[in-house]
């Protein structure tokens, strides 16, 4: 199941939001108030980017909360979150360079870029998933136990292997990291080897 946060596709009239404590809230209250759906069975939780912050403050959430946890958690294209985060003030930056700064990410078509009154819909999303990721502040507790997949790209140079392998002090369960061919956004480049890393890791149990 994706997850459509607010500010995007059919959620774009709401607004985003700009801190990873509020999202998780927000996921573990709709989780645990949609009858109870997604524990039903065993679940997983991948994030992406900021994504990976989200899943890892959720699955936080949902033990603080006394709610079924993750069999497993995929992290991919972002440091461990007691590390600075890669692109400090990037959400105070003029359009201009912030718009900059996503070219350097890559992962975004450029004419989509090129595309103003685009943009202008969805500058304000962009802006604020950079602030929960400058704006997070680490709270140390105690780890998570539930097995971490850490994930990146051999060419993300804001996410380097080392920033990925920190993610292993967040478990006391198994850890492993696996880095794929591309940038930043190489799962957009050829997402089968992620796809089935994600089902092989599953399956072992």
């Amino acid at each position: 199941r994706a997850v459509q946060l607010p500010g995007r596709e059919a959620r774009i009239g709401l607004p985003p939001f700009h801190d990873a404590e509020a999202l998780a809230a927000a996921l573990a209250a709709t989780a645990a108030g949609s009858r109870g759906d997604l524990f039903r069975r065993p679940f997983a939780l991948f994030g992406h980017s900021m994504g990976a912050l989200a899943a890892f403050e959720f699955a936080r959430r949902l033990r603080a909360d006394g709610l079924p946890g993750p069999v497993h958690l995929f992290v991919s294209s972002r440091p461990a979150p007691h590390l600075p985060p890669p692109s400090p003030g990037a959400h105070l930056l003029p359009d201009d360079r912030l718009l900059d700064r996503v070219r350097e990410l890559g992962g975004t078509p450029p004419e989509v870029l090129a595309d103003e009154r685009l943009m202008r819909l969805v500058l304000p999303v962009l802006r604020a998933d950079f602030a929960v990721n400058d704006g997070y502040v680490h709270r140390p507790g105690p780890p998570l136990g539930v097995p971490v997949t850490a994930l990146g790209g051999r060419a993300d140079a804001d996410v380097p292997p080392a920033a990925l392998a920190a993610w292993r002090t967040h478990t006391t369960a198994r850890f492993r990291t696996r880095l794929f061919e591309g940038g930043h956004f190489y799962l957009r480049d050829d997402p089968e080897p992620l796809l089935r890393l994600v089902r092989e890791t599953l399956s072992e149990g």
